[in-house]
């Protein structure tokens, strides 16, 4: 049996927020990502950008949630 490399699945959480930062190439910003949580947070409504806490202060993004949030974003 031959082994097969742990490849990530495309929909799995595993972007950082700085990695979310590079995927959109910048149109979303480290200081959005946080004030997202934050504001999220202090008012009990859900963050615009979804995301996972994995632990104590391991944050995770999803790419689709990236560029779902970016569409609805989009003029025209």
């Amino acid at each position: 049996m031959a082994l097969v490399k742990n490849t990530p699945k495309p929909d799995r959480p595993s972007l950082s927020p700085a990695q979310a930062v590079e995927y959109t190439g910048g149109a979303i910003s480290y200081q959005f990502l946080k004030r997202d949580r934050s504001e999220a947070e202090a008012n009990g409504t859900p963050p615009a950008i979804p995301y996972y806490k994995i632990g104590y202060r391991t944050l995770k993004y999803r790419p689709s949630d990236l560029d779902a949030f970016l569409e609805t974003q989009r003029v025209g």
